[in-house]
């Protein structure tokens, strides 16, 4: 008889940041960050992935990403993983050591069991790098 208990959907498994090159969109988002100036224009973009124990449950209700107070407007599932993007590694500081967890519309928590790590050290602007912690 197998007893293993499966962890809850929300509880956080790894935490990944690849560095891609822009898209389209967020090459001219990149521009208009650096003033229309092509020399100090960036050409990485940050994508955070959490993986997570189970895919999001599908409810009439919706589930906001928090990382500390800050509500992250758009990510994007791909089966038991979510990801956003940022254009900027100075945009991912103010979630350093900040509890990652998911609020229904309801008001209803669900902590992910993690904190975002200080990426300070970490990050770098070259494509193809990448970095992860895993917690579980």
């Amino acid at each position: 008889m197998n007893t293993t208990t499966k962890k809850p959907w929300h509880k956080l498994q790894a935490l990944t940041v690849e560095n891609r090159a822009p898209d389209e969109a967020d090459a001219r988002h990149l521009l208009h960050r650096a003033g229309g100036d092509h020399t100090k224009q960036q050409h990485v973009v940050h994508w955070v992935i959490l993986h997570l124990s189970d895919e999001m449950p599908i409810h009439s209700t919706a589930y906001h990403l928090q990382i500390g107070h800050e509500t992250i407007p758009h990510y994007f599932e791909h089966g038991a993983a979510i990801a956003f993007r940022a254009h900027d590694a100075a945009d991912l500081q103010a979630f350093y050591n900040q509890p990652i967890r998911f609020v229904s519309d309801h008001g209803e928590q669900f902590a992910t069991g993690a904190t975002f790590p200080d990426l300070s050290r970490q990050l770098t602007r070259q494509v193809g790098s990448f970095w992860q912690k895993r917690y579980a």
